[in-house]
C-alpha cells in the first residue's frame, strides 16, 4: 500500500516552485532572500510533519519553532545531512543581515560574502557563479534535498511501534 502524500508537501511541490523562481530570478535582493528563505522553511516544516506522529501536538511544536530549531531538531532525528545543515546556519545568517539592516544589504556586503564563501556547492553546479546566483543555488538545492527527503520519509515504524497504527 502507498502512503498518501500529505497535501502541503503536495503543494509545495506542485504550485510553489513557479513563484519561488519568479521571485528569485525577478525581484530584488531582499525579496529574493526573504522569499527563498520562507520556503527553505516551507520544506523543513512539511519534512517535520513527515516525522513527528501527534498532528496537534507536532503543528505547535512546528510552528512555534524558529528556523534553526526546525533544522536541528531534525538533525538530531536523523534527517537532515550535517551539509545540508551546515549550509542552512550561512542561509540563515544571510537571511538575518538582511532582514536586520535598515539601510538596505546587497549580496556584496561583507558579511554576506564571507557567509557565501563557506556555503558548499557542488562546482558541477556552481560554475563560474557567484553574487546572488550563489545564494539562489544553495537554496534551490537545500529545498530539493528536503523536499525529496520527506517524500520517502514514513512515521509508519514509529505509529506501530507506539501501537498507533
Amino acid at each position: 500500500m502507498t502512503k498518501k502524500m500529505p497535501k502541503n508537501l503536495r503543494t509545495l511541490i506542485d504550485n510553489e516552485p513557479k513563484a519561488f523562481w519568479d521571485v528569485v530570478n525577478n525581484e530584488d535582493d531582499l525579496a529574493c532572500v526573504l522569499i527563498a528563505f520562507s520556503y527553505i522553511e516551507k520544506c523543513l516544516e512539511s519534512l517535520l510533519q513527515r516525522c513527528l506522529i501527534n498532528a496537534d501536538e507536532s503543528d505547535l511544536i512546528i510552528g512555534g519553532a524558529q528556523f534553526m530549531n526546525k533544522a536541528r531538531l531534525l538533525l538530531c532525528l536523523g534527517q537532515l545531512p550535517q551539509p545540508i545543515f551546515e549550509n542552512l546556519k550561512l542561509l540563515s545568517a544571510i537571511r538575518n543581515h538582511f532582514a536586520h539592516s535598515h539601510i538596505g544589504a546587497s549580496f556584496s556586503d561583507k558579511e554576506i560574502v564571507s557567509a557565501k564563501a563557506n556555503l558548499k556547492i557542488p562546482n558541477s553546479i556552481l560554475g563560474k557563479q557567484h553574487g546572488r546566483t550563489k545564494f539562489v543555488l544553495a537554496a534551490v538545492l537545500a529545498t530539493q534535498q528536503i523536499q525529496v527527503h520527506a517524500l520517502s520519509v514514513s512515521n509508519l515504524g514509529i505509529l506501530k511501534w507506539c501501537g498507533l497504527d
